[in-house]
């Protein structure tokens, strides 16, 4: 078993994706599956692993509600006719608070939960949503993946 866990965290970084093809869902279904399959179909070429995005917020009815995104970058954007799938020529996300985490997959959760304790310790405010990329899948179970999570203030930082 690997016992190099570790998990590296940076202020002030920028996510940047380029010719993105997303899914959008609110509820539980197979969007990496569904992606794949539309990459395919139009015989597009993925650059780059999966991207996962995820928000919350109070809808208005005052209920939490979860915004999901499966995405990838692709070689050239395509013309889309689906209410499924959405097109970015571009995402740049600046003021990230960035972990690289190199562990079991179950224990991603450290990540997330590494880059709220120093924003809360540095009164930075985050915005409330992530971007993680599954960079790769190491032997037995571990993985190495990157988390981007935009801040509203830089804090100390400013």
């Amino acid at each position: 078993m690997n016992t190099d866990k570790t998990i590296l965290l940076k202020n002030n970084k920028t996510l940047k994706l380029t010719n993105v093809v997303a899914i959008e869902s609110t509820e539980y279904q197979d969007d990496e599956n569904m992606l794949v399959q539309f990459v395919n179909h139009n015989s597009l070429k993925m650059v780059g692993p999966l991207v996962y995005y995820s928000s919350a917020f109070l809808d208005s009815d005052g209920e939490v509600s979860i915004v999901r995104r499966t995405m990838t970058q692709v070689g050239t954007l395509p013309t889309i006719n689906s209410s499924h799938i959405t097109t970015y020529s571009n995402i740049k996300v600046e003021n990230c608070l960035f972990a690289r985490f190199r562990g079991r997959e179950e224990d991603l959760k450290y990540a997330f939960s590494k880059i709220e304790l120093h924003a809360y310790e540095n009164n930075i405010q985050l915005k409330g949503d992530s971007y993680t990329i599954l960079l790769e899948g190491e032997e037995q179970g571990d993985i190495i993946a990157d988390v981007f999570m935009e801040t509203l203030s830089r804090g100390l930082n400013k």
